[in-house]
């Protein structure tokens, strides 16, 4: 990779439940040049990351500790924020029709679909 990454300065909000994940996105993401806000484990952290921090895009894992990362991802939707939806599922479970078009990434993922995933969700919110 290199410094001239879509991701190279971007804040980028990491919510994972799970230790070890929420460790390789982020060594991933600092690799492809991007801040790293979080990791958080839980709907409520990310939330309030988001009010905090501000987030240029955003990994969401679509269940934490038992509920679903929905709340995070509509505020994001809402802000215009990207982010990609990180899950070891086929499909969104009760995915909210505003949220249906949003970029997933399936685990377990490599570092270049990470980084195609992200870039993927940048330039859909840019039009």
């Amino acid at each position: 990779m290199t410094d001239a990454t879509p991701l190279t300065g971007l804040r980028v909000l990491v919510a994972e439940d799970e230790a070890l994940i929420a460790m390789l996105l982020e060594d991933m993401l600092e690799e492809l040049g991007a801040d790293v806000l979080g990791p958080v484990n839980s709907s409520s952290e990310a939330l309030r990351l988001i009010d905090a921090g501000s987030p240029d895009a955003a990994t969401l894992d679509v269940n934490l500790r038992g509920g679903t990362v929905y709340g995070p991802a509509l505020e994001l939707h809402r802000r215009g924020v990207p982010f990609v939806f990180v899950s070891g599922y086929g499909d969104l479970p009760d995915c909210p029709e505003e949220l249906a078009g949003a970029v997933r990434l399936k685990k377990p993922f490599r570092l270049d679909e990470l980084a195609a995933a992200l870039a993927q969700a940048i330039r859909q919110s840019t039009g």
